[in-house]
């Protein structure tokens, strides 16, 4: 039912969710100006004159991304089955909350190793409006499954 409230979210958490694949998460600047960015699917080095350079390839970060708006895009197909759609929901908002974790995570250890600082960038700040929109759409899906049910027991 692509209707409902609940469908809206979960769309726009696919959007938000897709904006992660292009862009940089973080830049990580040492003070002989050599710096790192972290992206979507690994940790690239940059000088500023020369291309940046694939450092480490960062493979849980990269099927965390992919996974999300998979599994959004599915659970707005799930209507029929609130119960499972539900659940969906709570582990999207799980793995965005480790999606944040693990680039954090990503950026402290680069930054420590390089004794650097790191600076998150605007692509950084789109996973709190992910879980945002997986927790309305959870509240959604729960206000439909608790008027049901109260529909079931005034039968």
């Amino acid at each position: 039912m692509l209707q409902r409230m609940q469908s809206l979210y979960l769309s726009l958490t696919t959007i938000f969710a897709m904006l992660l694949f292009k862009g940089d998460f973080v830049k990580i600047i040492d003070k002989t100006g050599i710096g790192f960015v972290i992206r979507f699917n690994g940790i690239y080095q940059f000088d500023g004159v020369s291309d940046p350079i694939l450092m480490h390839r960062l493979l849980p970060l990269s099927a965390l991304t992919i996974i999300i708006p998979v599994m959004s895009v599915a659970a707005i197909f799930m209507y029929k089955k609130r119960k499972l759609q539900m659940t969906v929901v709570m582990i999207i908002m799980i793995l965005a909350a480790a999606t944040a974790g693990l680039i954090t995570y990503y950026s402290a250890t680069t930054a420590v190793r390089t004794d650097a600082a790191f600076i998150p960038l605007a692509k950084f700040y789109l996973i709190p409006p992910i879980v945002i929109f997986a927790l309305l759409a959870y509240r959604g899906i729960r206000r439909d499954e608790n008027l049901v049910s109260s529909y079931h027991r005034l039968r």
